[in-house]
């Protein structure tokens, strides 16, 4: 998967990696940007769970194995993944969007999340994740 023009590569801070000891669930039906982004993640030392091509899986993961933050595609399957969002939320996780979707069909209660719309360049995604779990 190309990235889109006038994007950097991803390159991690010079002290230290971005999403070190981060737990990151990643749940995406396109493969090839699910793996784009659990490439990303591992190399910027953080653990991956998922990648996921649909909420419940995601969900049930979620419940074993907390993570630290969640990189959501908002259409999964033709529906969206708002519901998933909110079991995320109540947990105590921060949310990512990653969507080809614009963030103004978003309901107000994830007006504040972090919208990311495809495609995405790999520095927008870190500084996203990033951000979420400052």
């Amino acid at each position: 998967m190309s990235m889109p023009m006038g994007c950097a590569t991803a390159g991690g801070q010079q002290d230290g990696l971005l999403l070190s000891g981060q737990r990151v669930l990643i749940v995406e039906e396109n493969y090839l940007i699910a793996d784009r982004n659990r490439e990303l993640v591992k190399g910027e030392g953080g653990s991956v769970l998922g990648p996921f091509a649909s909420a419940y899986p995601a969900f049930q993961a979620s419940m074993t194995i907390p993570p630290t933050v969640a990189l959501l595609d908002l259409d999964l399957d033709g529906r969206p993944c708002f519901r998933l969002a909110d079991a995320l939320v109540s947990l105590g996780v921060p949310i990512v969007f990653l969507t080809g979707y614009e963030p103004d069909i978003a309901p107000s209660r994830h007006a504040g999340a972090p919208w990311i719309t495809k495609p995405a360049c790999v520095d927008d995604v870190l500084k996203a994740l990033s951000a979420a779990i400052a």
